[in-house]
């Protein structure tokens, strides 16, 4: 908590797709890290399912990152992995927590990503 109010920027709470759309303004964005890849997240989300965690709403002039995200699992439904080539080749950096992430992502169109511990076992 200390560090974040410190070094972080922090913005107010969104509650959907449409609220981060509007005031997506920021020269870069990240995402990570628990799980927040979860296909569930992907596919229910809001309804009809939402990519916020893979920062879809940002516009294109935005540097994405992808910091020790999790997929909360070992394989990705290839259904899903289509869906978001697209959106993953507009990552700047992408690192995962496990292998298995590696793996997914490369499916995803991605062979540059990194394997970093989780952030509290720093």
């Amino acid at each position: 908590m200390l560090f974040r109010n410190k070094y972080l920027n922090l913005t107010q709470r969104y509650f959907s797709t449409k609220e981060l759309q509007e005031q997506c303004y920021y020269d870069c964005v990240i995402s990570g890290s628990d799980q927040v890849l979860n296909v569930s997240f992907l596919r229910y989300g809001e309804p009809g399912g939402s990519k916020a965690y893979y920062l879809d709403f940002c516009n294109n002039k935005t540097k994405r990152v992808a910091y020790a995200v999790s997929f909360g699992a070992v394989e990705y439904p290839q259904d899903a992995i289509e869906s978001l080539k697209e959106v993953v080749s507009r990552f700047s950096a992408i690192s995962v927590r496990e292998n298995t992430g590696v793996a997914i992502f490369k499916a995803m169109g991605r062979d540059d990503v990194t394997v970093v511990p989780d952030p509290t076992c720093y």
